[in-house]
């Protein structure tokens, strides 16, 4: 994942870049076509699934080599975040991630989706807690080759 800046707005946006090869390497067809599915499928999901704790797709196309996802920009996923607090989190902190994790995550289930990958790499964090800014977003969905 790379990060760049939106031509339009100069936000931040993360950018996942996809090797096409790797995707279409095996010489078994329907394990081609499964994994050019779970790639839609997780564009879709991040384009429809429209919620604060899901991270938006921005913009998504292909080369012929690569395919390139265009992704809300964060700081850091939750696993990061979790290490910089040696001594645990404290409790309304870690309330306020359970709150918004489980949110998003009905929010998904009422739309008939499950992650099947949820773990703290795939959970972003941006903002902080200092200045009251601090956003939780689901990433990640069905990427597996």
């Amino acid at each position: 994942r790379g990060k760049s800046k939106h031509a339009m707005s100069g936000d931040g946006v993360a950018i996942k870049l996809i090797d096409k090869n790797r995707v279409t390497q095996s010489s078994d067809v329907r394990k081609v076509i499964r994994n050019v599915r779970r790639i839609n499928t997780e564009v879709d999901i991040m384009r429809t699934a429209q919620h604060e704790g899901i991270c938006q797709v921005l913009h998504a196309f292909q080369t012929d080599q690569h395919v390139f996802i265009v992704l809300e920009y964060a700081e850091r996923d939750l696993f990061h975040f979790l290490s910089s607090y040696a001594n645990g989190l404290p409790s309304q902190l870690a309330q306020y991630l359970n709150r918004i994790i489980a949110l998003s995550i009905r929010h998904l289930h009422t739309r008939k989706i499950a992650h099947r990958d949820l773990k703290p790499e795939n959970i972003l964090v941006k903002g902080d807690l200092a200045n009251n800014n601090l956003i939780v977003k689901l990433c990640s969905f069905y990427m597996f080759y």
